[in-house]
């Protein structure tokens, strides 16, 4: 027994294997550049977001003739020479056939009410802020997807290192151990077991790995078959650039998506509102246009009040008036858009609170874990200096062998837990940069990069 604790202390006191060395191998920021060119789900709200902007620059261009078109049609017709004084000799037979066109222009520009257009733009202007803000979202929530994977990969990947180290270097002295004249009967039962265990831990570690470099692959808009890698070598505390966290989370409630997109929102359905009252109000534009036909093997009438259609040209500008009389319509539009308005009125107040909640809420979680963290530290070494102490005395005195093994207990127990506390950490301040509309206030612990 005793053969095997010290086999066991020896091993664990190793450092954790570093991260593979590749062309393939990212750091987090790089992670995260990468995703905003390649993961779908931001991809797909940035073409929402030009889609909004698309129809912003139609309703900016619907301010100024949003009606003018040309039609014109060609084709062959009869020759037909001669009027009705002087008509043709053969008005029965088979005449040649000769080129034609008709050419029509007409142009329509509303004049009143002309604030109405504009307050169509300014719902379509908020329409562009709102995507924005739903892109901003859609952002934060891949970063902090990212960010969590990340140190989950390395959290899994040090513990599949460790135990495999492990079985292997029992695997290798079995022999050396069983034969330990030290060695009582339940010694091998015991290797076994720890043999198993430590089996059973490198399964669990392998598949956690294997699911968290997944998800962050997609995460990152890679593809399950990239063979990228984390380039940090071991999971470490994020490094802290900010101290007035108070500052920042009070000035962070403007500048959230989610409020952009509510105050967005708000401005967009009270445009709409008065846009629908003005439904009410006659329309009165300007309208105008030129017609053209031109057959030369048709005789022009030069008639005023004989209807030509193959030699004409004519045109004029008129004042036009459309109103609409389904008042009862009208009515129910405005009650629709009235609600629309004061529904999301009436969520200002709560979408305040919950902002201040989510982000109160984000920093009493990191500074709580910071705290953890520290604590962890501290327990660390003086597990460690325990288990240094015992093995020391264990060389001098075998029948320390309980204190041993307790001390040894205790010590991978805080281990576990240390790591533990460590990705928790690092997870609060990624949730907390999220609350806090992706302010970055940390960096990947230099000291884990290669």
């Amino acid at each position: 027994m005793k053969t095997i604790i010290l086999i066991l202390i020896n091993i664990l006191s190793i450092a954790p294997l570093k991260a593979s060395e590749s062309p393939d191998t990212l750091n987090l920021q790089q992670f995260l550049t990468l995703s905003k060119k390649q993961n779908a789900v931001i991809k797909s709200a940035n073409w929402s977001r030009k889609i909004t902007e698309a129809e912003l620059s139609k309703m900016k261009r619907m301010r100024i003739l949003p009606k003018i078109r040309i039609k014109s049609e060609s084709g062959i017709v009869p020759d037909a020479k001669g009027d009705v004084f002087n008509p043709p000799s053969d008005t029965l037979g088979l005449r040649p056939l000769g080129p034609f066109n008709r050419t029509q222009f007409e142009a329509v520009q509303p004049i009143y009410p002309f604030s109405r257009g504009e307050k169509f733009l300014a719902a379509a202007t908020n329409n562009v802020a709102i995507a924005k803000a739903k892109e901003k979202i859609a952002i934060s929530n891949v970063n902090y997807e990212i960010k969590k994977y990340y140190h989950a990969t390395l959290l899994a990947r040090d513990l599949f290192s460790l135990a495999e180290r492990l079985m292997t270097e029992i695997g290798s002295r079995r022999d050396e151990i069983e034969s330990a004249s030290s060695l009582t009967n339940s010694g091998p039962f015991e290797l076994d077991l720890a043999a198993l265990e430590i089996e059973l831990l490198a399964r669990e570690a392998r598949d956690q790995m294997t699911l968290a470099q997944q998800a962050l692959l997609v995460s990152a808009g890679l593809s399950l078959d990239d063979e990228t890698v984390v380039a940090a070598e071991y999971i470490a505390p994020v490094e802290i650039h900010i101290n007035d966290l108070a500052a920042l989370a009070e000035s962070s409630i403007q500048k959230r998506p989610e409020w952009q997109e509510l105050q967005a929102g708000i401005a967009a359905t009270k445009a709409l509102h008065s846009a629908a009252l003005d439904a009410y109000k006659p329309e009165i534009y300007i309208g105008g246009g030129i017609r053209y036909a031109i057959a030369p093997g048709r005789t022009n009438q030069h008639n005023p009040f004989v209807r030509d259609e193959f030699n004409s040209f004519g045109g004029g500008v008129f004042l036009g008036v459309k109103q609409s009389l389904e008042f009862h319509l009208i009515g129910a539009n405005i009650m629709r858009a009235e609600a629309q308005y004061k529904q999301l009125t009436s969520m200002n107040d709560g979408v305040r609170n919950m902002i201040r909640l989510d982000i109160a809420e984000k920093t009493n979680s990191f500074h709580r874990t910071k705290e953890n963290l520290t604590v962890s530290t501290k327990r660390r070494k003086i597990a460690r200096q325990w288990l240094k102490e015992a093995k020391e005395e264990y060389e001098f005195d075998p029948d320390t062998l309980k204190d041993l093994i307790k001390a040894f207990e205790k010590w991978a127990e805080v281990e576990r837990q240390y790591l533990d506390r460590i990705y928790q950490f690092n997870l609060s301040v990624a949730a907390l940069e999220k609350a806090c509309n992706d302010t970055i206030i940390s960096s990947e612990n230099a000291i884990s990069l290669p």
